[in-house]
């Protein structure tokens, strides 16, 4: 957002003396994406926050969910019931964090109108109805996806796995193997 910013600057400097009206346009422009660097920023603050301790984690991702659709209007159903029974709280504080970056992913990339986040049997998958994308062809690229290595490695500190099914035009599953259930504590 910062590099498009600098860019718009330079391109209303330019344009500033011969072209008024669309001056004004292109400030309307850059104040909204401003505007929305800012948003996103502050999501990110809050998310870098740890867990609180007084709710659970389906409670947590009930939240999430209900942030992602007031601020984005992408309906998001969540179906974890048992879920905390399943993990300990470092565990947990681990799940929240693979699916806050899942759904900054859906909000960023997917154009997904539907989310769902539910357990499947000895997993927690986050779908939705996004446009996909070639898993291959990202893993193979030059480009860093940080977001996609950080679940990974979330979910493997934690004992779990992560998979990524996805296909261009057919959405996206995220499926966060859970560990074993042991002596589980709160």
């Amino acid at each position: 957002v910062l590099t498009n910013a600098i860019f718009q600057v330079e391109y209303l400097d330019r344009m500033l003396d011969s072209e008024e009206r669309e001056a004004h346009a292109e400030l309307a422009f850059l104040r909204d994406m401003l505007r929305d660097g800012l948003d996103e920023v502050r999501t990110f603050m809050a998310d870098l926050r740890p867990p609180t301790t007084d709710v659970t984690l389906a409670q947590a991702l009930r939240e999430r969910a209900r942030q992602l659709e007031e601020r984005h209007a992408i309906a998001v159903e969540v179906d974890v019931d048992g879920i905390d029974d399943r993990l300990d709280g470092r565990q947990r504080a681990s799940v929240l964090r693979i699916v806050q970056e899942a759904l900054q992913n859906v909000r960023k990339h997917a154009a997904a109108s539907r989310v769902s986040i539910g357990v499947e049997g000895d997993a927690l998958v986050i779908a939705d109805n996004g446009r996909g994308f070639d898993v291959i062809r990202l893993a193979a690229g030059a480009r860093r996806n940080f977001g996609l290595q950080f679940m990974r490695e979330r979910a493997e500190l934690m004992g779990g796995q992560l998979q990524i099914e996805s296909r261009q035009a057919e959405g996206t599953r995220i499926l966060i193997r859970l560990p074993a259930a042991q002596g589980v504590s709160r």
